[in-house]
């Protein structure tokens, strides 16, 4: 629908769709059950979410790019550098391999932003 009223109405200048479900994220021999948010990647184009890692320019541009919250990115992977790393999530009965593409920093305040993990929306390559 997003798409459909930027074209219907020019002053609309980004439209982002968001859908959200819980699933399984794995990650080497860690399993956790997860809220996933799935976004286009236009979100960084309407929304100014500071990135802690990554470039925000690119960050969801390839299909099958995560980013992740900054506490998630510590949960998964403590200290240690997670861009470039691959999560494998199940969506349906179907696992895919996800690349940590961006980090967003914690922002200051209450917001239910912080905990979103952006999904590419498209298609998705089975593991």
């Amino acid at each position: 629908m997003g798409p459909a009223l930027k074209r219907e109405y020019p002053e609309i200048q980004h439209t982002v769709r968001f859908w959200s479900q819980t699933d399984v994220v794995r990650y080497e021999d860690q399993s956790f059950s997860e809220r996933l948010t799935f976004t286009d990647a236009t979100i960084f184009e309407a929304f100014s979410f500071p990135l802690q890692q990554g470039d925000p320019d690119f960050a969801l541009r390839e299909p099958n790019a995560v980013v992740l919250s900054e506490a998630t990115a510590r949960r998964y992977f403590d200290d240690a550098a997670p861009l470039g790393e691959r999560l494998s999530i199940k969506l349906g009965e179907t696992f895919y391999d996800f690349v940590v593409t961006g980090v967003v920093a914690r922002m200051p305040g209450p917001s239910y932003l912080i905990c979103f993990q952006p999904l590419r929306i498209s298609p998705p390559t089975p593991t």
